[in-house]
């Protein structure tokens, strides 16, 4: 009778083969990395107006309006947080609803330089009626061509 010998047989190992799990960490990153220029890409540039005095700004959970005017259309877009080109009436529901629990009313107003002034009184007349307090935002510098 032959008897079996340990090195005879064939090891066993019990290590895990992580090979498809680095490539796909690998595809993932790849199409994270395509995919972010798109994403950040996505904001707004507003010129703020110039004045000389300009304050600094406490980065506090506080609502903002952003007024940007569109030349090629001619018009005004109002946007608060992710809702885009808002009317009138839906900019004073969307700030009733964010200021009722808020201990903070202070209501930041973003606004590109060349948008017209009628705009500006309309949103603050809004902002003044929901109960908010106005804080318009500028840059500090030398007035002129932005």
């Amino acid at each position: 009778m032959k008897r079996f010998r340990h090195r005879d047989r064939k090891r066993l190992y019990a290590d895990a083969n992580i090979t498809p799990l680095v490539d796909a960490c690998l595809v993932l990153l790849i199409i994270f990395m395509i995919s972010s220029p798109f994403i950040i890409n996505q904001t707004v540039n507003i010129a703020l107006p110039r004045t000389l005095s300009a304050s600094a700004m406490n980065e506090r959970d506080e609502l903002s309006i952003y007024a940007v005017y569109d030349a090629e259309s001619r018009t005004t877009v109002i946007s608060i947080g992710n809702d885009k080109n808002l009317k009138h009436d839906q900019v004073r529901s969307i700030i009733k609803e964010r200021l009722a629990g808020q201990k903070s009313r202070n209501v930041r107003i973003f606004s590109d330089g060349n948008v017209p002034m009628k705009k500006i009184i309309e949103l603050t007349d809004i902002v003044l009626s929901t109960g908010g307090k106005i804080q318009i935002v500028t840059e500090y510098g030398e007035t002129g061509d932005n």
